[in-house]
């Protein structure tokens, strides 16, 4: 089972329970608040996308199981230090709301989190022959 399509419908799915809240935000003339749930989400999706990539290598049989040990501290680094370069660009930036980055990136890791979780879970019911619906 591959991850980043998963990544990707997380992604979708964020935008869409993100979706009313800019339309708010944007009706309330706040467009550094939509600049900053926006910036967040793409951080997000970045953020989920760079983790799928490396555990697909691993299911794959691109990279071995054991070498996780030794590179998810560095995929790890490299992810977060992403974040925080974003954020610190955002910080500088006027016309960027950061809590509103910060709550876009949270609901986009969280949603990605949950539904991942979900399809997984609805995955390993069917191929056990349990009914996924039910």
């Amino acid at each position: 089972m591959a991850l980043r399509p998963l990544v990707i419908t997380g992604g979708a799915v964020a935008t869409a329970l993100l979706l009313p809240v800019v339309i708010i935000f944007i009706l309330t003339d706040h467009p550094e608040v939509v600049r900053g749930l926006l910036l967040g989400l793409v951080t997000g999706l970045l953020n989920n996308l760079l983790l799928a990539r490396k555990l697909d290598r691993v299911l794959r049989g691109q990279d071995a199981w054991q070498s996780l040990r030794l590179t998810m501290p560095r995929n790890m680094l490299l992810r977060f230090g992403l974040i925080l370069l974003i954020a610190w660009a955002a910080a500088r930036t006027h016309g960027i709301n950061l809590p509103a980055m910060a709550a876009g990136l949270g609901l986009c890791l969280l949603v990605g989190i949950v539904y991942s979780c979900w399809a997984v879970l609805q995955r390993w019911r069917k191929e056990d022959g349990a009914p996924v619906y039910g």
